[in-house]
C-alpha cells in the first residue's frame, strides 16, 4: 500500500456486489473510478459491501491508497459478485 492510488482489481464485466475488507492497521481511501475520485475512507479492520442493484451494475477499476499513515501489517482484499 502506498500514498498514491494502486489498482486493486479491474473488471470488464458487470459487477453486482463489491466486498472490500481492510485488515490493515490504518485507514484506507478507496476509489471506484481508477483513482480519479476518493469514494470512501474505509477505517482500519473494517469491511464494506457495496450492493449495486440490477439497475446500477458497475464495471471498472477499484484503487486504494493509505489515508494518512503507512500500514505496518495487514492487507486489503476485494471480492466481487458478478451479474448480467
Amino acid at each position: 500500500m502506498t500514498a498514491g492510488y494502486q489498482t486493486v482489481i479491474s473488471s470488464t464485466g458487470s459487477i453486482r456486489k463489491l466486498i472490500i475488507t481492510n485488515s490493515l492497521d490504518t485507514d484506507t481511501t478507496i476509489s471506484i473510478d481508477g483513482g480519479t475520485t476518493d469514494f470512501i475512507v474505509l477505517p482500519a479492520f473494517l469491511s464494506l459491501v457495496l450492493d449495486l442493484d440490477t439497475s446500477m451494475h458497475w464495471s471498472g477499476v477499484v484503487s486504494a491508497k493509505y489515508t494518512s499513515l503507512a500500514p505496518a501489517i495487514g492487507s486489503l482484499c476485494v471480492g466481487v459478485i458478478k451479474g448480467n
